[in-house]
């Protein structure tokens, strides 16, 4: 297992003893809603407790940009954006970002780091924006806690004016 990467600002990479598919399978007998209200509560729980903040020190946000193939600038979506670092490392790079993400405590950490980013609160499955509104949209790290792929999956591609959808996971099943 790999130690915490600091970050820059504070923090650290990664909450130390925490699995999720030890965590899903803790809850295989709750339905979706309820092991999803169950995993953001634990994620929560954690960043309080810790201060340590979920993302991968591997995963280079250049690389996102470039897979995201966006010439110049363009809105781009972050699902599952947690405590931000990727969207604000991305918006550093001259994109025009929003961040969604089902943990309020995540989001407020987000919020701490960039006031002008675009922060919601909202379940990736059920996107609050017009369909078209982003030129691209990138999830990292966060597929392995959705129950239900195939609904975010539509949701994105429903807000993309065509651009790429980048999915970076790091779980063997997926």
């Amino acid at each position: 297992m790999r130690e915490p990467v600091p970050l820059p600002g504070g923090g650290k990479s990664w909450i130390p003893g925490w699995a999720p598919t030890s965590f899903v399978g803790h809850y295989r007998n709750k339905s979706n809603a309820e092991r999803s209200r169950a995993l953001v509560l634990d994620l929560d729980a954690n960043v309080e407790a810790t201060g340590l903040q979920r993302g991968d020190p591997d995963l280079d946000p250049e690389r996102l940009r470039a897979l995201l193939a966006l010439e110049g600038g363009g809105r781009v979506l972050d699902v599952g954006c947690g405590t931000g670092n990727y969207t604000a490392a991305l918006a550093v790079s001259g994109l025009a970002m929003t961040g969604v993400d089902l943990s309020s405590v995540m989001l407020e950490t987000a919020r701490a780091k960039v006031t002008a980013i675009g922060w919601h609160l909202c379940d990736a499955g059920r996107l609050p924006f017009a369909d078209g509104a982003f030129d691209g949209a990138v999830c990292t790290n966060v597929i392995h806690h959705m129950d239900d792929r195939a609904a975010v999956f539509s949701e994105v591609r429903r807000v993309l004016a065509g651009g790429r959808f980048v999915i970076f996971t790091s779980t063997d099943a997926e």
